[in-house]
């Protein structure tokens, strides 16, 4: 949702938005939320096409392993993907 509109009308939407669902907090709130909520979406979208791009007999390997889900991310597929999300 947020990653498809612009920043400003994010800016917007939460600056008149929240009175509508009854919060009312200060503008620099509102804009720093909007600002981290923006920055969220394109960052997710960023880590998720990084752990995308790691080869599938990467993921097979941990999987023969047996290790669990938590420890084939952490020891396996995230290191790789930290390769990929710095360039």
């Amino acid at each position: 949702v947020f990653q498809g509109t612009p920043l400003l009308l994010q800016l917007f939407l939460v600056f008149f938005g929240a009175p509508v669902l009854g919060l009312e907090i200060n503008p620099w709130v509102a804009a720093g939320a909007a600002l981290i909520l923006n920055s969220s979406a394109f960052l997710g979208e960023i880590w998720r096409g990084c752990i995308q791009a790691i080869p599938g007999g990467q993921w097979e390997a941990a999987q023969a392993l047996s290790l669990p889900y938590l420890s084939r991310m952490r020891d396996v597929i995230l290191p790789q993907a930290f390769k990929i999300a710095l360039a």
